[in-house]
């Protein structure tokens, strides 16, 4: 009789744990994306990351705390618009779940950018950059780093311009969004 409460109990609590994580996960949309032909899937080594010389010590000090930069990047064909406005739902769906905290909003060259991260006041383990534009698609990149400060990498991202773009992963990056 013990056992079969035991096993009861076991069943319950792994019914339960399925049932309360029904939500899309950023990683699990990552994976599913990366095996789309629609998708543009690129993983970025730090140590081809770097900044141009007139960089603030801000943003050079969030540049050496990231490790490497998962993107993903839809780029829209005019009979695609439903399915661009699905992936855009779906991606805002994720990012407002209890894990992931919004850092900043900005609006740049028509594109809508979205800023959120998971980690505390003082350190974050990921940072999320989503970018859309009704007319070019989205993007949606993850930053992962080590103790990577929320106010140094808001500077980073203010002076995006300062990173050197020179390298050939930018330059495939620029040909691919074309």
């Amino acid at each position: 009789m013990k056992k079969l409460i035991q096993f009861s109990f076991a069943i319950f609590l792994i019914l339960t744990l399925i049932g309360c994580n029904q939500e899309q996960t950023l990683q699990e949309y990552f994976v599913e994306k990366q095996a789309s032909d629609n998708f543009i899937s690129l993983d970025i080594p730090s140590s081809i990351l770097s900044l141009k010389a007139n960089a603030s010590e801000e943003s050079k000090k969030a540049m050496a705390s990231i490790k490497k930069v998962n993107l993903v990047l839809y780029k829209i064909k005019k009979e695609d618009q439903k399915e661009f406005l699905m992936e855009k739902d779906q991606i805002k769906k994720i990012l407002k779940g209890k894990k992931f905290s919004e850092l900043m909003r900005m609006k740049k060259e028509n594109m809508n950018i979205q800023l959120t991260y998971i980690g505390g006041e003082d350190f974050i383990d990921e940072l999320v950059v989503f970018a859309s534009n009704d007319e070019t698609g989205l993007l949606v990149a993850r930053v992962l780093g080590d103790h990577m400060k929320p106010e140094d990498l808001s500077t980073l991202v203010k002076d995006i311009e300062k990173i050197d773009t020179g390298s050939p992963v930018f330059s495939e990056l620029k040909e691919l969004v074309k």
